[in-house]
């Protein structure tokens, strides 16, 4: 696909995604943080082993999270930046803030709970850095397209 092909493809995706409620989106989130904290719940040794690149679960950790706070910010943030935020920053921190709350959630039970695991406040910086990472991609990208409209 290229030029005018490709300009209607996206075109028409992102008029199928705005079709999608706000609140879908929420519950999108909802089942994604569900599915983290269930694969959180593994027993250690059906967890593949990853030590052959170092850090590899924290990169891991924080797509993870950062897959959350994209379906929290769909949720919670209009998709076109003319519209105004409902809730303004505490809609914006929520971003970050309910994502990290589900990393320390997973964290806690994975230290409770008697499967081989332990907690690692490490894994929950990864998940809070992913997060942010969305946040501020998500803020740039908003202050960009409003300075180009001229706001």
């Amino acid at each position: 696909m290229t030029g005018p092909v490709k300009r209607s493809f996206v075109r028409t995706i992102h008029n199928l995604i705005d079709r999608i409620p706000r609140p879908a989106w929420g519950g999108l989130a909802f089942l994604c943080a569900s599915f983290i904290i269930a694969m959180g719940q593994r027993p250690a040794n059906r967890i593949p082993r990853l030590n052959y690149i170092p850090n590899l679960d924290k990169l891991l950790h924080g797509l993870a999270y950062a897959g959350l706070a994209s379906l929290v910010l769909r949720a919670l943030v209009p998709r076109r930046a003319s519209q105004p935020v409902p809730g303004g920053l505490l809609a914006w921190l929520a971003v970050v803030v309910l994502p990290s709350l589900v990393g320390v959630a997973d964290e806690l039970l994975q230290g409770w709970a008697q499967r081989g695991r332990s907690s690692d406040v490490r894994d929950w910086l990864a998940d809070t850095t992913g997060a942010a990472v969305v946040l501020a991609m998500a803020a740039w990208h908003r202050h960009q397209v409003r300075a180009r409209e001229g706001r």
